[in-house]
């Protein structure tokens, strides 16, 4: 049973965080949620391709505003551009789906400099969510050190938190991130038992 008001999320007795909303002119800072570091074999392994260093207040992201649609992204699963007015630029933003346990994921490799400390920020809307389900919306940077995957994950939306996203609302993270590769994935993921969909625009990575 589909949830798409607050009042319902508060029937359900969830402990429910004062949610961090954006406006178009005044973007608040979301709550920084717990973030990992971890390396694993588990995790794809970020491209080889040579970059040419990039130079300090550039956008490294290609399309992280998605008006190309789904340029310079490679999807997994459900992961679908929209041209929209529901979107938060108002034209354009990426809509991930996950239902019984399938994973929808998109990510992109950008060149860093080993060392060099980055801004990493986004939009993020959840569009449905069952709340009877598992849910999760991680979005990582990823980088290979000594041949293994070095992940540092922020974990944007849990089951156990997911009502500190109000349904509807777009929500902006942001952080900063030490690069440990010459190449960082930046990779976002949702997973839900039974269904979830979410938003993304404004995806950028800049020095």
């Amino acid at each position: 049973m589909k949830f798409t008001t607050i009042n319902r999320l508060l029937a359900l007795g969830l402990a429910i965080a004062t949610p961090v909303t954006a406006s178009v002119c005044h973007p608040s800072k979301a709550a920084s949620p717990s973030v990992s570091t971890s390396a694993t074999s588990s995790l794809s392994s970020s491209s080889s391709a040579a970059f040419a260093a990039p130079t300090c207040g550039i956008q490294l992201v290609t399309n992280g505003d998605f008006r190309l649609g789904g340029g310079g992204w490679t999807n997994e699963g459900s992961v679908t551009p929209l041209i929209s007015t529901g979107c938060y630029g108002k034209q354009n933003c990426y809509q991930a789906s996950s239902m019984s346990s399938t994973v929808a994921s998109f990510s992109q490799d950008v060149p860093t400099v080993i060392g060099g400390v980055y801004t990493f920020s986004l939009y993020y809307l959840i569009s449905s969510v069952d709340l009877t389900g598992t849910d999760s919306m991680t979005c990582s940077l990823l980088g290979t050190v000594n041949s293994l995957p070095v992940a540092t994950d922020y974990n944007l939306v849990a089951s156990s938190t997911v009502a500190n996203s109000i349904e509807g609302d777009w929500n902006w993270f942001e952080t900063t991130y030490k690069a440990v590769a010459a190449v960082t994935t930046v990779q976002c993921v949702v997973s839900s038992s039974n269904s979830m969909t979410v938003l993304f625009d404004n995806i950028s990575l800049e020095c």
